[in-house]
Formats: structure tokens, C-alpha cells, sequence
């Protein structure tokens, strides 16, 4: 029972504004990157994935990293459910030693680099789409620079906040000025390169940010 709770903790999840706990199928599918003909050797390892999951849940044991390389792929080329960031905030609670806990939703003390790297280039993210009036653009900062920000933060944020950043807060009279500021400066030094489970804290701080709706638009 204990070890059924810590697994209901471990998956809660912020959709919509409401907490949710995804079906272990769900989870299963947002850990394997979806086919239009899955192949025999496929199946295999989705039922492999699965009976991990389980046996976890069941032990609260901790999980294999190559779930969380396969969903951190995904995301750099594809949607970012909610479902994903379950898996991401799951490995890396189960997996890592830490001093804090990854929370379900948007942690303002949290003060990993990768954490507050992936925050800003959320903000980053929807400065643009502010700038662009909330229409869609062909070629989004998303799209482009995920990869590289989330492997390589010190050249793609140098990148982004010479180049980019000045041009859409000109474009939209300073929008995100302040919270953009004040994180970039608590970061400080952005690290050159990420490992595999702080490309996880990356993920997680973009999600947790985007998703983040409270004030972050002061100007003061």
C-alpha cells in the first residue's frame, strides 16, 4: 500500500489546472515512440517497458534511464504531453540522488542550472509567440533550438538572448523583461554541456514554466 501511494505521488500530474494521475498504459506509451507498423522486436520491448513499470509501481524501485533518453528524443522533435513530463519527473525522482524533490508543477525554488536554463527558454519561447501576436510560427524557437539548448545551454541561450530576446521585447514593449532578468542572473554562468538526467531537469523546468500562467508578464 505504502509503496502504491509513493507511485500515485510520483505520477501526479498538472493538466489543465488540475491535478490528474495518468493509467500505467499511458505512461507506457509516452516511454515508446509511436509507429505506424510496429515491428515484432516492438512489441516485445513495449511489453518489456511495461513489466518494468509494474514492478516498479508494485516496489518503488527505481527505472531504467534509457526510458528517459527515449522520452527526452521524443519531446525534441514532437509534442511535449503531459504524459511525458510524468515519465521525465518519475525517472528522476526514482532514479537520482537530490537534494529536492521534483515537484508536479512549477518549483520558483528549485535551483538546478538545468531546471532554470529549461524555465527560460520557455519564457524565451513564448516571448516569441507574443511578439508574433499568438499566432503560430513556420520555424519556432522551439522547433530550432530545444535540442541544442537542452544539450548545450551556454551557446544556444548566448544565442537567444543577444539576438532574439531584444528584437520580440521591442516588438512587444518589454514583455517578460522582469522574470526573464531575474532568472537569467540566478543561473549566472550557463553550464556548456548537460547530462542525460539534467537534460530531464531542462525538460522539466521548460514544461513546468510554459504551462505557468501567474504573473510572469510584469514588466516592473
Amino acid at each position: 500500500q505504502k509503496n502504491l501511494q509513493q507511485w500515485f505521488e510520483d505520477i501526479a500530474t498538472i493538466k489543465d489546472g488540475e491535478t490528474f494521475y495518468p493509467g500505467i498504459n499511458s505512461i507506457l506509451n509516452s516511454c515508446i515512440k509511436k509507429k505506424t507498423k510496429p515491428t515484432q522486436s516492438d512489441v516485445k520491448a513495449k511489453a518489456r517497458i511495461g513489466a518494468i513499470l509494474w514492478h516498479a509501481a508494485l516496489t518503488n524501485t527505481s527505472l531504467p534511464l534509457m526510458i528517459l533518453q527515449s522520452v527526452l528524443t521524443q519531446i525534441e522533435h514532437d509534442y511535449f504531453s503531459p504524459e511525458k513530463s510524468t515519465v521525465i519527473r518519475l525517472v528522476l525522482n526514482r532514479n537520482i540522488k537530490k537534494t529536492y524533490y521534483m515537484k508536479k508543477e512549477l518549483d520558483e525554488k528549485n535551483e538546478s542550472k538545468a531546471y532554470l536554463c529549461g524555465r527560460l527558454f520557455a519564457l524565451i519561447c513564448k516571448l516569441q509567440y507574443k511578439a508574433h501576436d499568438g499566432k503560430d510560427v513556420n520555424s519556432s524557437i522551439r522547433d530550432r533550438f530545444f535540442a541544442s539548448a537542452s544539450s548545450n545551454p551556454s551557446r544556444a541561450m548566448s544565442i537567444l538572448l543577444t539576438k532574439y530576446v531584444p528584437v520580440y521585447q521591442k516588438k512587444t514593449k518589454g514583455a517578460y523583461t522582469k522574470v526573464i532578468t531575474e532568472i537569467a542572473a540566478r543561473i549566472e554562468h550557463f553550464p556548456e554541456k548537460l547530462t542525460l538526467t539534467e537534460r530531464g531537469d531542462f525538460a522539466l523546468g521548460y514544461y513546468h514554466q510554459y504551462a505557468y500562467k501567474k504573473n510572469e508578464n510584469s514588466n516592473d
